[in-house]
């Protein structure tokens, strides 16, 4: 998910490459498989490229949900940083101010 408060996209992207290059490569394997054998054996290996088709666009689907929500993390995460450093600087700044002087302290007399 995360690693070193980055998004692994690389890896989603080369999963959803994987899985439309799969989805190719089965289409080709039924059409040679289908100019073959009879037409039962066709349906059954046209559902099962279907069903293996249906499997991936879900899994692409989850894992576009998953970028999307580790996206908006990685985003909120940058702006709360922002505004902790925004707020140290104030503090930081509202410090310098009210430093007492040093040696000018007032002594009161009787």
């Amino acid at each position: 998910m995360y690693a070193g408060g980055e998004v692994e996209g690389l890896y989603v992207g080369q999963s959803i490459s994987g899985l439309i290059l799969e989805s190719a490569k089965n289409a080709l394997l039924v059409k040679a498989v289908s100019s073959q054998h009879s037409g039962d054996e066709q349906f059954t290996e046209l559902s099962y490229v279907i069903n293996q088709n249906s499997d991936f666009q879900k899994r692409n689907t989850e894992l576009s949900k998953q970028v999307e929500t580790l996206s908006q993390q990685v985003k909120d995460g940058k702006s709360e940083v922002a505004s902790l450093n925004k707020a140290l600087e104030l503090a930081a700044e509202d410090g310098q101010r009210k430093k007492p002087r040093r040696g000018k302290t007032s002594v009161v007399k009787n």
